[in-house]
């Protein structure tokens, strides 16, 4: 697997980042006003190069840094600014000294020893995230609970899951079912660090909230949940990004965005052309 390092420093940053990216308000029933939490540096102050600072009537953006592997704390504002600390293998047995998301991107995936492309692969993810939550807003009002529940998940469109192929993605959307009734004998379990475990027949599937903003710009606050798939007998594993939306309090939450599916093959900074 890949040698990534952290710095103390970081390491410490990054744990203080998650611990305030858990910590949202309210229970989801109703629209929360936002209250800007004494002391909070879960997330870096927005510059113009992202969005206005959070300010009174809106909700401070948070982003778990420590579900990025690598990532130097804490999140710059500006996505250019992001600095990583990690070292990846090559193929022809070296080492490559991984500093930044806009270096990564020009790191050809046919490069990386296969030993380190899962890390590779995540990584890429990460910067994903990063780049997105930097063109994020405060949001106005969250139709939320404050922490990613078993219940919450369970209700999640069958979509709602780590691509696995186009064809499994496909028949899910078409379904139109939940999570809970898509596959049989699906359980759904809320662990100690504010995940929720999805365990089903083909493997279990972990969702994090990596971070809370306004990413659609319509004032409501979204989830952007990274979710880490497995299979049973450890045959394949799997790093996907969605983006979760509730405008309302009467309306699903729906998947309004996921990684493009040749996230794995493409480097961030195409992502989003």
């Amino acid at each position: 697997m890949a040698r990534v390092r952290f710095a103390r420093r970081a390491r410490a940053a990054a744990l203080a980042a998650s611990l305030v990216a858990c910590a949202g308000p309210g229970d989801g029933a109703a629209a929360r006003p936002a209250a800007q939490p004494s002391g909070s540096a879960a997330a870096p102050a927005p510059t113009s190069d992202t969005g206005p600072s959070a300010a009174r009537g809106q909700r401070p953006r948070t982003f778990d840094a420590s579900l990025v592997p690598g990532l130097v704390a804490p999140v710059p504002a500006r996505y250019e600014d992001v600095r990583l600390d990690a070292d990846l293998g090559t193929k022809g047995g070296g080492d490559l000294k991984v500093t930044s998301c806009t270096q990564l991107a020009e790191i050809p995936e046919s490069s990386v020893a296969g030993m380190d492309y899962a890390s590779f692969r995540d990584l890429r993810v990460g910067c994903l995230a990063l780049r997105r939550f930097a063109a994020s807003v405060p949001a106005t009002r969250s139709f939320f609970p404050e922490r990613l529940t078993a219940a919450l998940v369970r209700d999640l469109p069958a979509e709602a899951v780590t691509l696995v192929s186009p064809e499994d993605l496909r028949r899910r959307r078409s379904s139109r079912a939940p999570l809970a009734t898509y596959e049989k004998g699906v359980r759904f379990q809320d662990d100690t660090v504010g995940a929720v475990v999805v365990t089903s027949a083909g493997g279990d599937t972990r969702y994090h909230v990596l971070a809370r903003a306004d990413f659609d710009r319509d004032g409501a606050e979204d989830l952007l949940v990274r979710t880490e798939w497995s299979a049973r007998g450890g045959r394949g594993t799997g790093t996907d990004l969605l983006l979760l939306s509730k405008p309302s309090a009467s309306a699903p939450v729906t998947v309004a965005w996921r990684a493009p599916l040749d996230s794995l093959s493409t480097a961030p900074a195409a992502l989003l052309r």
